[in-house]
């Protein structure tokens, strides 16, 4: 095998796992916190693992892809339902 195609690849693949990291931290820290609260997450703690993750690859991506497939869907769930009474944004 040509080790410019491995090379190739493994840029590739890193490359693929900064963007899964980053799209997580960005999600989370783009979600209003009274989603998270409805949908009893902590907004905080998975700003502070996902921007751990940036420094740390395979545990990066462990969490973005935790927090991509349970608790962004949950915390989606709930923003969509709007804020509620007594939340802040409640029109």
């Amino acid at each position: 095998m040509n080790d410019s195609i491995v090379v190739q690849g493994a840029v590739f693949l890193d490359l693929l796992l900064v963007i899964v990291r980053l799209w997580g931290l960005i999600r989370a820290l783009t979600r209003p916190g009274w989603a998270f609260e409805r949908a009893n997450k902590s907004k905080g703690l998975w700003v502070v693992l996902l921007v751990i993750g940036l420094f740390l690859p395979c545990l990066g991506y462990l969490f973005a892809v935790i927090y991509l497939f349970s608790t962004d869907r949950s915390v989606a769930a709930q923003e969509r339902l709007g804020p509620g009474i007594g939340f802040p944004g409640h029109g």
